[in-house]
Parts: structure tokens; C-alpha cells; sequence
């Protein structure tokens, strides 16, 4: 695994555990801005040490393990946890609370009405171009 698959891989599992799912957001938790961001997570940028230092310090995430695939993903057990239920993520044991499940429920609800009202609007779209169609086809005749 690269050095990259790694930062990836432990970053979806510290975001997922705190609930925190897009990109933007991870970028702004982390106070950079979303193309910066973006641009280390897809290897466009070199990581830095200032990099590795904040989400060592926010996300308790191990740089040794980042960089070198050495010891463990976090640093303590504030962001991975034993779980009773067996939960599991990348392989390790995780405590999801009630209030992430229901707040990560709640996204989903709104991203299905947003894909739903985008949906309207393309069949509303599809309708009005068929009319207009219909139109030209019969000013031809």
C-alpha cells in the first residue's frame, strides 16, 4: 500500500467515525481550503509536515503509519474504539453512536430529496423539449 492509500484510507476512517463525509468538509475541519485539500488527497501535492502534524493533532491519526505503513493508524483510541457491536472498518473495530447513525441517516433522507427534485426537473426538461418538438415537426408539414 502507498504511501497515499494509506493517508486515504486512514482519513475516510477518522471522517466516517467523527461523521463527516464530504471532501469540502473534511478540507474545512481541517481549515484548508477544498482544492488544497483535494490536491494532497490526490497526490497532486507532496504531503507536507505541517500536513501530518494537523490531522496527527485533530484526527489523532499516526504519520508514522501514514508514511511508512509502520505501527498503528491512530495514535490512541479517540477516534478508533473497540465496539461491542463489531463494527467493522478497514479492519478495525469502531464505535459508531446513535447521533452519527441518525445525523448520517438524515444526509441520506436529503441527498434522495435533492435527487429526486433533480429528477422532476429533468423529466419537466424532457417534457418541454418533446412539445417543442412536437412543434417543429409540425410547422414542417
Amino acid at each position: 500500500m502507498s504511501e497515499l492509500e494509506r493517508l486515504n484510507e486512514v482519513l475516510k476512517t477518522a471522517f466516517l467515525k467523527i461523521g463527516i463525509y464530504k471532501k469540502a468538509d473534511m478540507a474545512d475541519f481541517l481549515g484548508y481550503a477544498s482544492p488544497h485539500f483535494s490536491s494532497v488527497i490526490n497526490g497532486k501535492l507532496k504531503l507536507s509536515e505541517n500536513f501530518m502534524n494537523l490531522i496527527s493533532d485533530k484526527l489523532n491519526i499516526n504519520p508514522e503509519w501514514v508514511l511508512t505503513g509502520e505501527g498503528e493508524q491512530f495514535l490512541n483510541d479517540k477516534v478508533i474504539q473497540n465496539n461491542q457491536n463489531g463494527d467493522n472498518i478497514n479492519g478495525h473495530s469502531v464505535t459508531v453512536n446513535k447521533n452519527e447513525t441518525d445525523s448520517f441517516i438524515e444526509l441520506l433522507k436529503k441527498k434522495d430529496e435533492q435527487i429526486d427534485r433533480l429528477l422532476a426537473t429533468i423529466e419537466r426538461k424532457d417534457n418541454q423539449i418533446e412539445r417543442l418538438i412536437a412543434i417543429v415537426e409540425a410547422g414542417k408539414e
